[in-house]
């Protein structure tokens, strides 16, 4: 069984250096074989001495071809492992980095060592720090089993082709025709025993940190091929890498759209009267039918020539409608990255196209915010996200899963969520982006129940809230001070906020920082420059608006509640916001029951 110990010291430089050798000799065996085969039999040579001779050189053919299959199996194997170890080492790099990163280290035995926290930590917040040392110690230790059963399968498939090598095993000499197989053939047979197998990924419900560290632990090559060969193993992981989950997901597309385009024309075939007695469609056809709108939507956005930079990160049509997550920007090695959850009534084939342009929008913004604060080298990338089934507006108001009048779809998304932020967090290695968490409406609360199951978001920025599905901005494991509330004048989506339906109204959450979304003039703008005011509820991502330069801000890295630069524009609306929020307390019984309420708390979205 191979250590934590064992693998440090691993090096693929000595196998790497045998190849050329082992190359030198198989050629010079194959050579050596077509000249023997030539002089084994000379025309016109019969008799005893003959055949003896026949047979002699038929004997050094057969041990030629078991040497020439050998020194392939060993070739391909060497090489296969010396790669091999190469994404080990890369694994094994990356768990002692985010070790001692963090004041963690590993011991020989593998076991994960706390040096203990930081001497600076801030008494009020002793506990939260310990909860996330707990985290990190846990993510160190599934990233050394993840390598370690890595090291091994690589370690087993070595040994289990070189013992055959040893053995002389590597194929039945004998039993070849010596006039019609050639030494290459023999080699072909070794070089397809000498492969080695790819560590398999974990199971479909392992933590973005487990698969993560299994995909540290492959090499590049071993990346490709598992990639190429099982797409839908890797469009959907999270923790991998966004660029092969862009790869994996494109072919999916490809596929998935011929697929769903045969089901329907089926679906179409078996029901020739597919509307039904009230002249409404089918469901199911209506389902496939939405599916590859959204299918048609996602391909167009990421292969617009006019829209570089698009990197589908996710995709799944096993549910009732359509999800995805696309990228505008290079998630896995940009500096800053902002993920964006809409809310009520979003659908990949509907709302997709228009967040996306939203997310560019922003993304520009927030480079700009950067440069002008000298941090013009500063990387930016964005993220949409439709990865949950969003509420509708089709959907009963009491409908056990789907209603906007609760919370379910909002906890279910949130589960998904959480898993792909700290799937970006992860997939980053012990060099994590500053990474920001955007909820709109309901996806607000969908965001918030991300963010309290516990993630590497760094900020957060809630707009058009109804409520976060909690009073204490302390659950929501972002740094203190860090999770803001924007609220525009006359948006009723935020107004319900103040029933308390979804929880503590955001305006009136204690240690919840307050945006202005109202027009800011040029002469009190940080930036110089008029900023537009919004109203209601949509309007939240308007260019040049007072509301989008916030959230531009936070993007950036520039939000400070203890230093106020000059790159915020706090709202002036906090304490309105408290006192909104008590009068709205006053009359949540009222508004909490009854279905006469409830049906007003819906229609207001």
């Amino acid at each position: 069984m191979v250590t934590w110990g064992d693998v440090t010291r691993w090096d693929g430089e000595p196998l790497s250096d045998a190849i050329g050798p082992l190359n030198r000799e198989y050629n010079e065996l194959t050579t050596a074989g077509e000249d023997l085969g030539k002089v084994n039999a000379p025309d016109g040579w019969t008799g005893e001495t003959a055949t003896a001779a026949a047979q002699r050189g038929n004997q050094i053919i057969d041990s030629l071809q078991e040497w020439t299959a050998e020194i392939a199996a060993a070739r391909r194997a060497i090489a296969a492992t010396a790669d091999a170890v190469s994404g080990v080492k890369n694994g094994v790099k990356e768990a002692e980095q985010l070790a001692s990163a963090n004041h963690f280290r590993i011991g020989d035995d593998g076991s994960v060592i706390d040096e203990g926290p930081p001497p600076d930590v801030p008494e009020g917040q002793q506990e939260s720090v310990a909860n996330e040392r707990a985290s990190l110690a846990k993510e160190i230790q599934e990233r050394v089993r993840q390598v370690l059963r890595s090291a091994n399968d690589v370690d087993k498939d070595f040994c289990t082709v070189l013992d055959r090598v040893l053995a002389a095993d590597t194929v039945d000499a004998g039993a070849m025709s010596n006039d019609s197989v050639t030494l290459a053939a023999a080699g072909n047979a070794g070089t397809a025993l000498g492969s080695l197998s790819i560590p398999t990924p974990p199971s479909g419900d392992a933590t973005p940190a487990q698969n993560a560290a299994w995909w540290a632990s492959l090499s590049k090559a071993q990346r490709d091929r598992f990639t190429q060969d099982y797409p839908k193993l890797i469009g959907n992981r999270d923790g991998v890498s966004a660029k092969y989950r862009d790869i994996a997901n494109r072919d999916i597309l490809a596929q998935s759209k011929q697929d769903l385009k045969t089901q329907l024309a089926q679906a179409k075939e078996d029901n020739p009267g597919y509307k039904d007695i009230l002249g409404l469609e089918n469901s199911n056809i209506g389902e496939l039918e939405a599916k590859i709108a959204s299918v048609e939507k996602v391909e167009g956005l990421i292969n617009d020539p006019t829209l570089p930079n698009r990197h589908l990160l996710e995709l799944d049509l096993s549910k009732t409608r359509a999800e995805a997550a696309v990228a505008n920007g290079d998630v896995d090695n940009a500096d800053h990255v902002a993920v964006f959850t809409p809310g009520f009534t979003s659908t990949v084939d509907g709302s997709l196209e228009n967040y996306d342009q939203n997310m560019a929008d922003l993304k520009t913004k927030s480079e700009q915010l950067a440069d002008r604060a000298g941090n013009g080298g500063d990387s930016f990338a964005t993220v949409t996200y439709i990865g949950y089934q969003a509420p509708q507006a089709d959907e009963g108001m009491f409908s056990p899963g789907g209603s906007v009048a609760n919370d379910t779809a909002a906890k279910e998304g949130g589960k998904e969520l959480n898993s792909f932020l700290n799937g970006i967090d992860a997939s980053r290695g012990d060099n994590p982006p500053h990474l920001t968490s955007l909820g709109h409406s309901y996806g607000s609360l969908t965001s918030s129940y991300a963010l309290q199951g516990g993630t590497g978001v760094d900020d957060a920025v809630m707009f058009g809230s109804p409520g976060l599905g909690t009073g204490d901005t302390g659950d929501l494991n972002v740094p203190d001070g860090h999770v803001m509330s924007l609220e525009a004048d006359n948006d009723p989506v935020a107004d319900i906020g103040r029933s308390g339906h979804l929880g503590e109204d955001p305006s009136s959450m204690p240690g919840m920082q307050h945006g202005e979304t109202g027009a800011v003039p040029a002469e009190q703008s940080p930036t110089g420059r008029d900023l537009k005011g919004v109203e209601g509820h949509s309007g939240y991502f308007t260019p040049d608006s007072t509301s989008q330069h916030n959230m531009a801000a936070v993007v950036a890295g520039q939000h400070d509640p203890d230093e106020q630069d000059g790159q915020i524009v706090q709202g002036n609306n906090a304490d309105m916001g408290d006192v909104a929020g008590q009068a709205g307390r006053n009359v949540a019984s009222d508004i909490k029951e009854g279905a006469e309420a409830a049906w007003k708390f819906v229609t207001g979205w």
